[in-house]
């Protein structure tokens, strides 16, 4: 009975430490990486070469909302509807090659381990996300005045910051790596990977 007892609350110690309880509770932070080419500084990850420099930063709630409060716009993922969550990154290109560079932000993918990739969500379905609330419209305006979505072309000197926005990661997710594909500099392409520890907030 006793050995019983103890299997039990072994059990239920280890499923509640395991799972965190919501992906607001995950803090995704960059892993550091071996390479000239990758520079990690807090939570941010900047890529750079001759061609060009990309910086990567995963936005918590509070770092989103200070993302839009800097540009003085009103953050349509506030008081979003509670079963809907994503996993955001703030994506900044500069073109610093002689050409021109062109990229598809759809192309990109998350990936959580060896599971299959996951694509970024387009713009347009948050209208099917939004389908039931009264403020869809005013929503549907930051988020296109905010997020990646269709393909776009950088001259030298050019840069475009935007927002990566995933559906959100499974909880017991340990790592998860961020593939920017086929960004084409001229006529030869790249992929460009970007990799992030998860681990779950300390409750102080």
């Amino acid at each position: 009975m006793i050995k019983a007892l103890l299997y039990v609350s072994l059990i239920l110690i280890f499923s509640s430490c395991a799972t965190p309880k919501s992906i607001d509770s995950l803090l995704i932070i960059p892993t550091p990486i071996h390479d000239p080419k990758y520079t990690v500084s807090g939570n941010t990850i900047i890529y750079e070469d001759k061609n060009i420099s990309i910086v990567v930063k995963h936005l918590s709630p509070l770092m989103l909302n200070n993302y839009y409060q800097e540009r003085n716009l009103i953050n349509p993922f506030a008081d979003f509807p509670a079963d809907k969550k994503f996993t955001i990154f703030a994506v900044r290109f500069l073109n610093n090659s002689k050409d021109k560079i062109t990229y598809n932000p759809m192309m990109s993918a998350i990936f959580e381990g060896n599971e299959k990739p996951i694509r970024p969500i387009d713009v347009t379905d948050f209208y099917m996300l939004l389908s039931e609330d009264p403020n869809v419209e005013a929503r549907m305006k930051m988020i296109k005045k905010t997020a990646y979505d269709v393909q776009f072309v950088l001259q030298n000197g050019e840069k475009k910051d935007a927002l990566l926005i995933f559906p959100a990661i499974d909880l017991s997710t340990k790592v998860v790596t961020l593939i920017l594909k086929d960004v084409y500099f001229g006529f030869k392409w790249t992929n460009i990977p970007f990799v992030f520890d998860v681990t779950e907030k300390k409750e102080k």
